[in-house]
């Protein structure tokens, strides 16, 4: 959990003092980069004879079911705007991973690696903690994920916040449940936290004069 505060960290001053846009219908693109964490234990099977446990339990023990990244990044993404409320693009992790669930499912560092198409709509609920503020937003898609030698079929679903720092930056947090369809292979169903910065871009301003080129009588002369 250490890790993923410092990377965070980083990303914030490091493209803090970018040239980021807001996410619009102006700058239609946005490019997100950060770290995952994949957690077997809470998917819903909970007995005495399996390792994982009923759905959301132990959601949050960082220490024992979490397999936490071992690099800086691990995670990029790009999507595309859609309408106000909609966007979708494509997300691509690599992880490695030793826990499978509880201490039972200890396994020796495996290779994981995902490819997923996304679908966001936003929400119409704003979150505030003190003077932070969330916007909220689900997701949906469905992909493929790379485990050891094989390869299974996911459909995804999941939740999160987008946190405006400043007018041209964005944090995005958020969980996706990830279900492999091919039960008799080794992967199982997880979920995938991630937490990174969103970059937007797209919009053009030849004068940089402040008003985007289609909404401009003169975009190439300032004023």
């Amino acid at each position: 959990m250490k890790k993923l505060v410092k990377v965070l960290s980083v990303f914030v001053m490091v493209f803090s003092v970018s040239t980021m846009l807001a996410q619009d219908k102006n700058n239609k693109w946005q490019f997100g980069i950060g770290v995952n964490a994949i957690d077997f234990h809470p998917v819903g099977t909970d007995s005495s004879d399996n390792p994982t446990g009923g759905l959301f339990s132990e959601y949050f023990n960082f220490d024992e079911n979490w397999n936490n990244p071992s690099t800086p990044v691990n995670t990029v993404s790009l999507m595309r705007y859609g309408t106000e409320n909609v966007s979708y693009g494509f997300r691509a992790s690599l992880n490695s991973i030793t826990r499978l669930g509880d201490q039972r499912a200890r396994i020796s560092p495996t290779f994981l690696g995902s490819l997923d198409a996304v679908v966001n709509y936003n929400l119409p609920l704003t979150l505030k903690v003190g003077s932070v503020k969330m916007n909220t937003f689900i997701e949906g898609g469905t992909g493929y994920t790379w485990f050891g030698k094989e390869r299974s079929h996911t459909l995804n679903g999941g939740y999160g916040v987008n946190i405006p720092v400043s007018e041209k930056m964005s944090i995005k947090i958020n969980t996706t449940y990830k279900h492999a369809f091919n039960d008799m292979q080794a992967l199982k169903a997880h979920f995938q936290h991630n937490v990174g910065v969103a970059i937007n871009f797209g919009g053009k301003d030849s004068d940089r004069d402040g008003v985007y080129d289609q909404y401009d009588d003169c975009p190439n002369t300032a004023g």
